[in-house]
């Protein structure tokens, strides 16, 4: 969470990089970072996507959606990767068979009423992209 300490999060810092980033792993690969950086503008930074339904850069992040909900080694619980604060030393996985069945399960809810010609009709939607990815 913001303003945690890095620790809590890791068993160990990674020492960080002399150029003003630190680094992080993401699915078992080090990442550098810069700090201050949300874990979700990360992610995209690097080329991972997750849902983010309720993610407006307009916005204070509220991780509301609980759509990019991520696990991060230490916290003990998944962690929203759109108000949650990159810290030196993370360890962050973001598409474990547990994530995947949370989003599906989350899909599902909210598709429940929903009309599927929407989606065929607005196939670029963050929440239509998600619907087609998590089937």
């Amino acid at each position: 969470m913001p303003g945690e300490s890095p620790g809590r999060f890791a068993e160990s810092a990674v020492a960080a990089v002399g150029n003003g980033t630190f680094s992080v792993v993401v699915n078992g690969e080090p990442q550098e970072c810069q700090p201050g950086t949300s874990i979700l503008a990360a992610l995209q930074q690097i080329g991972i996507r997750i849902a983010a339904l309720c993610h407006d850069d307009r916005l204070t992040p509220t991780g509301a959606c609980r759509s990019c909900l991520i696990s991060v080694k230490g916290s003990g619980r998944l962690v929203p990767a759109c108000s949650t604060s990159l810290a030196e030393g993370m360890v962050i996985e973001t598409h474990t068979p547990e994530l995947e069945e949370h989003r599906r399960s989350l899909l599902k809810l909210l598709a429940w009423h929903y009309p599927p010609e929407a989606v065929a009709q607005f196939p670029e939607k963050e929440f239509h992209r998600a619907l087609r990815e998590q089937g």
